[in-house]
């Protein structure tokens, strides 16, 4: 069964679950939603909850209650005599609302909604509401712009409990959607599933984490299986090393591809990967910690190198593409060569950024300046690298001999890069 869920009157939501005008018929009401089957339950809160926490005149005590009640019910964990309270108030404050919507349009008849239970699944994923024409009522106007939230709209539902960012549906994979991020997104309180939802700089913030979580699990899984004397059979040992590589190899080919189309969410991944001083370390150990992957087969270890390095390549790719659409060097003087020259490519790069002041308040002086000219050469060569794929012995060499500190701080030189053009 399906939950569907309707533009009603002012742009709020119709929820065939509970009867308009609820505040006369609470009990009818509580009593049909627990009748419900317990996805169309939970939809059905999730959904009154996301609507609702848009709307200022809404109880926060109210609101938090129901975010409680919406995660506790998805865990399937034993009802309360206070839920039924915490659904009566709902209903009542759902009709509230329902009541104070100017009457300028006629109510959809019950006949014209779409049924529950007939409803194609393609009709779970909500639709924001068409603005409603000026009434030529005077002072109606306000009182519509107030209850129209169509931010409060921008989620899909999964048909099984859950609401969750709409370009997941897209981006990723029914294994990452269902394996992991739906069950970290439901671990969130109340306030963070609302930004993920209505927030690219959330959503961003919430990738990046699940990325860091993978990799820094990948190396603490090797770590121990180390520890234990595993053998050449690491993975058998250690199965949760498969699931976190398969993952982040697909959330990295998709920041990647989504980098190309100048997305927003793309750029503000890659920042935050970037940034994320944890991520680094565990991504240094698993670079350059032979001994960390001695239990790993051959063709295992391959594939982890090659996510990991894959990864470090596409967000090098991310953050110096200005650099590589600024042609100075041709052929072989444009490539790190081989991996001999992709090492002394980051010694020189870490030597001249050893010190150099990159606070944006901090005085650059002349032969300040003159460092970062080189340092601006040093990465336009590794920017035009970055375009092979996979990457060569070279960027490879190059990244694997970087400091974690040293990947850190480029971001911060490509702003004052920018700031000098």
């Amino acid at each position: 069964m399906s939950l569907t869920i309707t533009n009603g009157l002012g742009g709020l939501l119709l929820f065939p679950n509970f009867t308009a005008l609820g505040p006369s018929l609470v009990t009818a009401n509580l009593r049909n939603f627990w009748e419900l089957t317990h996805v169309a339950q939970t939809e059905t809160l999730a959904s009154a909850y996301q609507h609702l926490s848009a709307v200022p005149a809404v109880d926060a005590q109210l609101l938090e209650s129901l975010g409680q009640l919406t995660q506790r019910l998805n865990a399937r964990e034993e009802r309360t005599p206070a839920d039924s309270f915490i659904i009566s108030r709902l209903i009542t404050a759902w009709g509230m609302l329902k009541e104070s919507v100017p009457p300028s349009d006629p109510p959809r008849a019950a006949s014209d909604r779409p049924n529950a239970e007939t409803a194609s699944p393609v009709s779970r994923t909500p639709v924001p509401p068409t603005p409603a024409p000026p009434s030529p009522v005077r002072g109606r106007k306000s009182d519509r712009s107030r209850l129209e939230r169509t931010d409060s709209m921008q989620f899909y539902t999964d048909g099984k409990g859950g609401l969750f960012p709409p370009s997941w549906r897209t981006l990723f994979s029914p294994d990452l959607r269902d394996d992991c991020l739906k069950s970290r997104a439901w671990a969130l309180s109340a306030k963070e599933q609302r930004e993920l939802i209505s927030s690219e700089e959330a959503h961003a913030k919430f990738l990046v984490s699940a990325m860091a979580d993978w990799i820094i699990e990948l190396k603490t899984s090797l770590t121990e299986t180390g520890a234990k004397g595993a053998g050449q059979s690491g993975l058998a040992a250690a199965p949760s090393v498969r699931a976190p590589l398969r993952y982040i190899r697909e959330l990295g080919d998709v920041m990647a591809e989504e980098s190309r189309s100048s997305s927003g969410l793309s750029e503000l991944f890659w920042n935050g990967y970037g940034n994320h001083t944890e991520l680094r370390m565990a991504v240094n150990r698993l670079t350059n910690s032979p001994s960390l992957l001695s239990s790993l087969e051959e063709g295992e270890r391959t594939d982890l190198l090659n996510v990991i390095y894959g990864l470090d390549g596409a967000y090098l790719a991310f953050l110096l593409a200005p650099l590589a659409d600024q042609p100075q060097m041709v052929g072989s003087e444009a490539s790190l060569r081989d991996e001999a020259h992709g090492v002394l490519v980051a010694q020189t790069l870490g030597q001249l950024m050893n010190g150099f002041p990159v606070s944006v308040s901090a005085h650059i002086g002349a032969s300040d300046q003159v460092k970062l000219s080189s340092i601006e050469g040093l990465l336009r060569t590794v920017a035009y690298e970055t375009r092979t794929t996979p990457p060569s012995a070279g960027l490879r060499a190059f990244l694997h001999q970087l400091l974690p500190s040293e990947i850190l701080r480029l971001g911060s030189f490509m702003e004052l890069l920018r700031k000098r053009t």
